[in-house]
């Protein structure tokens, strides 16, 4: 029997709801309530549980057998059949057969004994396997749950709340730059150190903007373009030296840039499409720093910005973004090599499930992964995970509904960590979470006395 703990009819079809994915606009259209009477259900089934999240709400239906883990309901029914003598072996024919005949119905009759017991056992053997697979599977849905959730962990806030913001590690250390606040484009540069678990300032970026990415190379943090105060691209590139905790500039991009998405690679910048003010780009261009020099390459298959681009195996994957007119699901595989040759660099991969923009992306262990953005229906949008060996997308749980969109995303160690950003009620975010994408189980080992 389930534990509803207090839970009413309508709070359980909510839940059920819940946890077989359905979105609050599902759940209203389902149950022909306004979505603001579904939030409040929400709110009451939150309290009663003692949680704050619909991924904590799913493993509790799924450990209180409120919903089956593979959404089946198992139920059957027999149907009442009425049947007319005849020929041909009808029922009324085959009793009829069994008494007139008695020394066949001796025969008959052990026979079918034998064959309904046979069945019967069967029948029972049969459904003991279904339900010993099906407790399995509830109760490996419910593990893989726990320490898919168990991945996650909250860490110090952000002294500044704001989005559009950059983030990059350096020396054990994450340094989240620019973004927009409360009061409007911002140059405060601060600095988390995961061992302290505490946030400090540094010198700020001399130019404020937002909708940036940055970049590590030969030891400094490499800033190109941004939307200024004004709303205006700027061309400009700043770079800041850690060790000196100073910014200086270097050669500007060939054109103003904000919303591009860039990655650092073999000791380059390439930077991909953006918006330069008047409409999405596709151009690409790579940044030599021993000669300061800006050279362009072959553009992009079609213009987007908001998106996002990592590094695997020598080459860029650029995903997702908005094209002006629409949320784009593609993935594009730039090749430099390919380019060196003068060949095509640009080939086509598996799109997302969901077209998106505004989200977080970088590569580890050859894996990509996607963390929230902004797409269609207004939905929050599922993590996912990319493997280029086999050229698929798969989702991933996320413990809470927080990070939206235009947060700081980055890796350190195999540690991703998720930085302020927009939260799902619209708000400037200041928290921090941080993803292990690489997860140890670690198993104790015991050793007998003498070798044994």
């Amino acid at each position: 029997m389930a534990e509803t703990k207090g839970l009413s009819e309508r709070e359980q079809e909510i839940l059920a709801l819940v946890a077989n994915g359905a979105s609050n606009k599902d759940i209203a259209r389902e149950l022909v309530i306004s979505i603001n009477t579904v939030k409040v259900h929400l709110r009451n089934i939150y309290g009663k549980l003692g949680i704050s999240s619909r991924s904590a709400a799913t493993l509790y239906a799924v450990r209180e057998g409120i919903v089956s883990p593979n959404g089946e309901n198992g139920n059957s029914y027999l149907e009442n059949k009425e049947y007319i003598p005849g020929e041909g072996g009808s029922i009324r024919g085959f009793l009829h057969l069994l008494w007139s005949k008695p020394k066949q119905r001796m025969v008959i009759l052990v026979s079918l004994i034998i064959v309904l017991g046979l069945l019967g056992f069967g029948f029972i053997w049969g459904w003991k396997i279904i339900a010993e697979n099906r407790a399995n599977a509830n109760r490996e849905q419910v593990s893989n749950v726990e320490v898919e959730l168990n991945r996650w962990h909250e860490l110090a806030e952000m002294i500044t709340p704001r989005d559009g913001l950059a983030a990059v590690s350096y020396e054990n250390k994450i340094y989240a730059i620019g973004g927009e606040a409360s009061d409007g484009v911002i140059g405060i540069t601060e600095v988390f150190d995961p061992e302290t678990n505490e946030w400090s300032r540094v010198a700020n970026k001399p130019i404020p903007v937002s909708e940036i990415s940055a970049a590590i190379v030969g030891g400094k943090i490499y800033v190109p373009g941004g939307k200024q105060k004004d709303g205006i691209p700027t061309n400009i590139m700043e770079v800041y030296y850690p060790q000196e905790n100073i910014w200086k500039t270097s050669s500007p991009l060939p054109i103003p840039l904000s919303a591009y998405a860039l990655v650092s690679f073999e000791g380059r910048l390439l930077v991909f499409g953006g918006w330069d003010g008047e409409k999405y780009r596709n151009d690409v261009y790579e940044y030599n720093p021993s000669l300061d020099r800006w050279t362009k390459r072959t553009s992009m298959p079609h213009p987007r910005g908001y998106h996002g681009a990592a590094v695997v195996n020598g080459k860029v994957y650029v995903v997702g973004g908005y094209d002006g007119d629409a949320y784009l699901a593609d993935t594009d595989i730039y090749s430099p090599d390919a380019e060196l040759r003068d060949e095509d660099p640009w080939k086509t991969a598996e799109m997302m499930p969901q077209p998106r923009a505004k989200f977080g992306v970088l590569s580890i262990a050859d894996v990509i992964y996607v963390f929230g953005g902004e797409g269609m229906g207004g939905d929050m949008l599922p993590p996912l995970r990319y493997f280029p060996q086999d050229n698929s997308w798969k989702e991933f749980k996320a413990p809470d509904e927080s990070y939206s969109e235009k947060f700081g995303l980055a890796l350190l160690g195999t540690n991703i960590y998720l930085i302020g950003g927009m939260d799902q009620a619209n708000k400037l975010s200041s928290m921090v979470s941080s993803y292990e994408a690489v997860y140890v189980v670690r198993v104790p080992i015991y050793v007998r006395d003498g070798g044994q």
